[in-house]
């Protein structure tokens, strides 16, 4: 029965049925099926985006993510443009925080507001940051990104808890709170964005908000060094005797 199933979706497929051709790709690129072939399956793909079948566009977004991510932001923008919804958070990354290419904010503007509006978290921080910053054409706006920020946050998107952290830290637009400011470095910690461990090493290094813990300040240094931070990098070369063998000793 299969076998005639199987049967009768190549033939559709190769009578122009674009849901028939995208239902046979997902067949070959199973790994577990028998039909695994993932040149077929990617022809197929191909096959049935050419047709217009947005699914199939945003399935090869996700087939080239990996290896060619400029190709694969192709696709997806094919698919959002056809709605999709999925599709929009990979092109807000990609266009917010640059890795594919650089930062591009009339992109942000078009893109990441649409996915503001579909309560995607990397559409509310960017939008939250282009209007803090008055990127993209929009005008500085302190109500709108305080607000977007605050509900990127509320769904834990590391880039929103770190910007909280900086507004807080530096009394911008907010009451300066450094009890706050150390908060949201924590979060922003805790989701993964290791960068912000450098704010938190400046509090602890200067005792603001904290109790002075020149240790935790080192660690803290060190991980963000590791992590790229480009100031954690400055004050790591200008003291040589911190190590990560150093740092275990203690």
């Amino acid at each position: 029965a299969f076998a005639d199933t199987f049967t009768d979706l190549q033939q559709k497929a190769e009578s122009g049925d674009a849901a028939a051709q995208l239902m046979l790709a997902k067949v070959y690129l199973y790994k577990w099926d028998k039909h695994y072939n993932p040149a077929e399956g990617e022809r197929w793909l191909l096959k049935a985006a050419e047709a217009g079948n947005a699914d199939a566009e945003m399935q090869l977004g996700d087939l080239y993510v990996t290896n060619d991510r400029l190709k694969a932001l192709g696709w997806y923008e094919k698919a959002a443009t056809h709605g999709v919804v999925r599709a929009l958070q990979p092109i807000c990354a990609a266009y917010f925080y640059g890795g594919v290419m650089e930062s591009d904010w009339s992109k942000v503007a078009l893109f990441c507001q649409k996915a503001a509006d579909n309560h995607i978290a990397v559409g509310l921080t960017a939008m939250g940051v282009a209007y803090a910053e008055g990127k993209g054409g929009l005008p500085v706006d302190q109500i709108k990104a305080l607000g977007y920020l605050a509900q990127a946050d509320g769904m834990n998107e590391p880039y929103a808890a770190e910007y909280m952290g900086r507004l807080n830290l530096q009394g911008l637009w907010v009451p300066q709170d450094y009890a706050k400011s150390a908060i949201y470095f924590r979060k922003a910690m805790g989701y993964g964005r290791m960068v912000t461990a450098a704010y938190l090493a400046q509090q602890y290094d200067k005792g603001l908000g904290v109790s002075a813990e020149p240790l935790e300040a080192a660690r803290l240094y060190y991980f963000a060094a590791s992590a790229g931070q480009s100031d954690a990098i400055t004050w790591m070369a200008g003291h040589p005797e911190i190590t990560e063998d150093s740092l275990n000793a203690k």
